[in-house]
């Protein structure tokens, strides 16, 4: 491994061991990190942000992935922007052409999204605002605002809005 790769999992401790000491200067300086990295978020929009240590940014290009505000992303998540499978199905269906181009998408992720535990978020996926991901959730394309999504692959289970007057009460 590059000195680059075992900087950044250095680093990664670091905010792994922050966000248990003081979540405060935890959910201040990782989204900076983030984007000193590349990946696209306002940092001057960051309250009520918060990001998991855990989570797997594709290294690749980081510059194709941009969260928007107020955004939790879960532990465990990961963030894939290419895709490398397509050369191997080349392999097979034409094995005599050179094919090692990898396909690289952009993920966006809008405002005011919950993405649960584990979810998998695949290349060229686009979540609306105000959506909620349920964990172990495979996501892939475009993801109407305002919309929970789950599973394998995750397909539109309920509206926010009926959500949100369902579980009213527990808030009370």
């Amino acid at each position: 491994m590059s000195v680059w790769v075992y900087l950044k999992k250095s680093i990664n401790v670091v905010f792994w061991l922050l966000d248990k000491v003081s979540k405060k200067n935890f959910c201040k300086l990782y989204p900076k990190y983030l984007n000193w990295l590349g990946i696209k978020i306002d940092t001057n929009k960051i309250e009520n942000m918060w990001i998991s240590p855990t989570t797997f940014f594709d290294s690749s290009h980081y510059d194709l992935i941009s969260i928007g505000e107020m955004v939790t992303i879960s532990f465990g998540v990961s963030i894939l922007v290419h895709d490398y499978s397509i050369v191997h199905a080349m392999r097979i269906c034409e094995p005599n052409k050179k094919c090692s181009n990898i396909i690289y998408n952009n993920v966006k992720i809008g405002n005011n999204v919950f993405i649960g535990a584990r979810t998998i978020i695949l290349p060229g996926t686009n979540i609306g605002d105000n959506c909620i991901i349920g964990a172990g959730s495979v996501v892939k394309g475009e993801l109407k605002s305002n919309t929970i999504y789950c599973g394998n692959p995750a397909r539109p289970i309920g509206s926010i809005s009926d959500f949100a007057e369902k579980h009213k009460s527990l808030l009370d």
